[in-house]
């Protein structure tokens, strides 16, 4: 079995919508041969399996196995509700019900995301692509469904959100102060009194880039700004 990072996934969407839902809709005993995201923008759920009860509501995001026996409901005091679903595989021509592959950090069966908003915006816009005939369509749900589900590892697991060490932060500070002035690995080695190859292993650890496109990216940034 093949485990994979956020970096390595190659999203296939097979199905994404943006839908109305009744109050009492209900979807008794499945089981689904793929995996599947429900973003909860309005109304109450309750998501059941033989093991966990959970109740869902607007900025809940569900992630469904494949092969799990659920049933999911929205409760009937509810007005009407809307949902957002995306069935996937993680990558092409594997089956996370066959065993071909895992993710680490393992998905949360339910995750509360900060930026509801940013991510509503995404599940739509990714709904919007799949239904139309982009001649890019595949290509672009994917890279949707990749934006989507690195936002949701940032959740899953406490090493993979975005923090640094403090040294990381005065490495960045020490990279935005002398900009306009030639840097290297071996400086910020020099000055933070370590290797120049741990700089680099600071770097990818947290960061997940060099050095070198670090401050690459600092200066367009400034050049545009």
């Amino acid at each position: 079995m093949r485990v994979l990072s956020i970096r390595e996934i190659c999203p296939v969407v097979r199905i994404a919508n943006y839908i109305k839902v009744t109050p009492g809709a209900t979807w008794p005993n499945r089981r689904i041969p793929d995996l599947e995201l429900i973003l909860v923008v309005s109304g109450e759920y309750e998501y059941v399996t033989e093991a966990h009860r959970h109740l869902l509501n607007k900025g809940d995001v569900l992630f469904i196995e494949s092969g799990i026996l659920h049933s999911k409901s929205m409760l009937s005091h509810c007005q009407q509700g809307l949902l957002s679903a995306i069935h996937l595989e993680l990558l092409p021509n594997s089956s996370w019900l066959a065993g071909d592959y895992r993710l680490t950090p393992h998905p949360e069966i339910v995750t509360r995301v900060e930026d509801f908003d940013y991510l509503r915006g995404r599940f739509r816009r990714l709904a919007e692509v799949y239904q139309g005939y982009s001649p890019h369509r595949e290509e672009l749900t994917s890279a949707i469904a990749r934006e989507i589900l690195a936002t949701l590892a940032s959740h899953w697991h406490p090493s993979a959100r975005t923090q640094v060490t403090p040294r990381m932060q005065a490495m960045i500070d020490y990279i935005r102060v002398n900009l306009t002035h030639p840097i290297s690995r071996l400086d910020l080695a020099q000055t933070f009194n370590v290797s120049p190859a741990y700089v680099n292993l600071l770097f990818q650890r947290e960061l997940g880039t060099t050095p070198t496109a670090m401050i690459h990216r600092e200066r367009v940034s400034r050049r545009t700004t």
